[in-house]
This record gives structure tokens, C-alpha cells and sequence, in this order.
């Protein structure tokens, strides 16, 4: 059962700035679930929340298929817990 769950899984490569600079980082990422423009994901635990800008599909011969823009929001990994 795992192996087929991690066959779905979806490799991304994920562009990531912070809001001011435009020092961009790229990662190689998987998703069983792809985020759209508009919502927030994060990178790492000790992160702020990125706001996903930008989704573009392309040729799976270039490594990924997907390939996400995200700015940092500035909002701590703690917003959304804090929100409820």
C-alpha cells in the first residue's frame, strides 16, 4: 500500500523569496496534493508561511512536471493556530 501511495505523490520544484529581496531558492519537493495560487504552504518547520503566486505545468522530460512560485507571507508558522 505505501509503495503505491508514494507513486502518487507528485515532484515538485517549488521557487521560494522572501517578500523584500528577490533572493530566490529552489527545492525539489513532493505532494500528494498540489497547492494552488493563493494558498499557503510551508518549507520547512521553523519557517514562515509562503503564498504560492505562480503554478506552471511543463514537460516531465525537464525532471518535474510542476513548478510552484512562492513569497514568504511573513505570517509565523503559528498564524493559522493562533487564528482559530
Amino acid at each position: 500500500m505505501v509503495a503505491d501511495q508514494r507513486s502518487s505523490l507528485l515532484k515538485v520544484e517549488i521557487n521560494s523569496r522572501s517578500s523584500e529581496v528577490w533572493d530566490w531558492k529552489k527545492r525539489i519537493r513532493e505532494f500528494a496534493v498540489l497547492p494552488r495560487t493563493g494558498e499557503f504552504l510551508h518549507l520547512a518547520s521553523d519557517q514562515n508561511w509562503f503564498r504560492v503566486e505562480n503554478v506552471v505545468h511543463r514537460d516531465p522530460s525537464m525532471g518535474t512536471e510542476i513548478v510552484l512560485y512562492a513569497v514568504d507571507s511573513g505570517m509565523a508558522m503559528d498564524f493559522f493556530d493562533d487564528a482559530s
